[in-house]
């Protein structure tokens, strides 16, 4: 398992769409995210809320507000 912490600041987001092997575990600590599939409908969550998909899914996370985000993401096998 590789546990960590990732903040997002306002308005930013993930430039990629790769997926690998395993699963990955989100938790939102503050804010909100969206994360969006590429064959698949999106996800926003807020504050408490958790989501775990596989990790072959290709996505891509953003913040679509105006505050910080904080989540806690555990992917399982580590990728690095």
């Amino acid at each position: 398992m590789m546990p960590l912490l990732s903040i997002f600041a306002a308005g930013a987001h993930t430039t990629d769409w790769e997926g690998h092997d395993g699963e990955e575990f989100v938790y939102v600590l503050e804010g909100a995210v969206e994360v969006s599939f590429y064959e698949r409908e999106s996800v926003t969550l807020s504050r408490g809320d958790s989501f775990t998909y596989g990790g072959r899914e290709a996505c891509a996370m953003r913040n679509p507000t105006r505050r910080e985000a904080q989540l806690f993401i555990v992917i399982c096998p580590p990728i690095f």
